[in-house]
């Protein structure tokens, strides 16, 4: 990415064997399917760090040994792995208290909330402390969250602290592929924020050395090169595009990407918080 967005020490993505599936593809397979990397869960640069995986019942390593026809039947049962209740009980949905309403247009946009929870793809990023944040090396990038106008006690402070801290990812909905949108600009990500005093919360982040940037240019590219079976499940009617943007996260997550780079236009969609490194400060206003 240019060095945009990465943190000290300078994001290289090292390569980890992938653990290959019973029935599924060749160890050689896995590799040509992985143009990024599976998250370390070491933490290197911050001061703490939570677990890499909650209550996973695969682990993307074995996704992506899956056959493209296991995939394909894996990512169009999803609906079913995770039930409504239990992503609005971490947090998913809060918005506007449905799942379905959140996720527009409908209930398949939360595929990739449950993606997540189902491959324990919900690490919790590097938490440093404010003053070490502003030491370290990279470019800042900037999440601005507001208190939710239905939910009693769903503040700012709570949401962002959801993102630093949380058990669990609790992605948001956009046009960029699902997932936590970040932008380069502190003045941009505020337009993002409330009118009203005191309802909104900024969130400081760094990308770190388990960051695998794409942009959305290149998903595109490389989903044209897939067989069939996958491009059924994924591809819109245009032959280019994605069906969902819960499909294009969970497309890069399988290449093995975990940020996607809005084409150079200063946003990023984050789709695993163990790409960030995370001042604990949250600003208010």
């Amino acid at each position: 990415m240019g060095g945009r967005g990465s943190s000290s020490p300078k994001a290289t993505g090292t390569s980890v064997k992938q653990r290959v599936m019973t029935g599924g593809a060749s160890g050689a397979q896995v590799q040509q399917r992985m143009h990024g990397t599976v998250m370390s869960t070491t933490d290197t640069s911050g001061e703490r760090q939570g677990p890499a995986v909650v209550g996973a019942s695969h682990t993307l390593d074995e996704v992506r040994a899956m056959s493209d026809t296991q995939f394909v039947k894996y990512v169009r049962g999803l609906e079913n792995s995770v039930s409504d209740s239990e992503l609005m009980s971490h947090g998913a949905g809060l918005d506007n208290g449905t799942v379905t309403n959140y996720y527009a247009p409908g209930p398949r946009e939360a595929d990739f909330q449950r993606f997540l929870y189902d491959t324990g793809a919900n690490g919790r990023p590097n938490v440093v402390s404010s003053q070490h944040f502003q030491q370290m090396d990279g470019d800042t990038i900037y999440r601005t969250v507001t208190t939710s106008s239905s939910v009693p006690g769903d503040t700012a402070t709570v949401r962002a602290d959801r993102i630093i801290n949380g058990e669990r990812t609790a992605t948001g909905r956009g046009i960029y592929g699902a997932g936590l949108y970040f932008a380069d600009s502190k003045s941009d990500s505020k337009r993002y924020g409330s009118s009203v005093p005191g309802n909104s919360a900024i969130v400081r982040a760094k990308l770190n050395q388990n960051a695998r940037s794409v942009t959305e240019t290149s998903l595109s590219r490389m989903l044209n090169k897939e067989s069939a079976t996958v491009r059924s499940a994924f591809q819109d009617s245009s032959g280019y595009g994605f069906k969902s943007e819960a499909r294009k996260s969970i497309y890069a997550l399988w290449k093995g990407y975990n940020v996607i780079d809005i084409n150079g236009r200063g946003y990023y969609t984050v789709l695993d918080r163990r790409a960030l490194t995370v001042s604990d400060g949250i600003e208010t206003w």
